[in-house]
């Protein structure tokens, strides 16, 4: 599954009871974020980097497939 840091990639893998798993994480690029901040804005320190964070469980003897998806941004500390 997924974890802290977020990094790109995918995992697979079975759980005891069957069920398998299957995550991908990739960056995700909102359009027009540059423009909302702004003319003559200049960034305080890192830009936040965003990812699509997607898991799919396969349910035992089910062709049944859960999928959940959600975007996660991650705000660098500031040096």
């Amino acid at each position: 599954m997924a974890q802290e840091p977020l990094e790109e990639g995918e995992k697979t893998g079975r759980f005891d009871d069957g069920y398998a798993y299957e995550s991908r994480v990739s960056e995700y690029e909102i359009e027009g974020l540059e423009q909302t901040a702004g003319e003559g804005f200049q960034a305080a320190g890192p830009a936040p980097q965003t990812y699509l964070v997607e898991v799919f469980v396969s349910m035992p003897r089910q062709k049944r497939v859960l999928h959940l998806q959600t975007i996660r941004t991650i705000f660098p500390e500031s040096r």
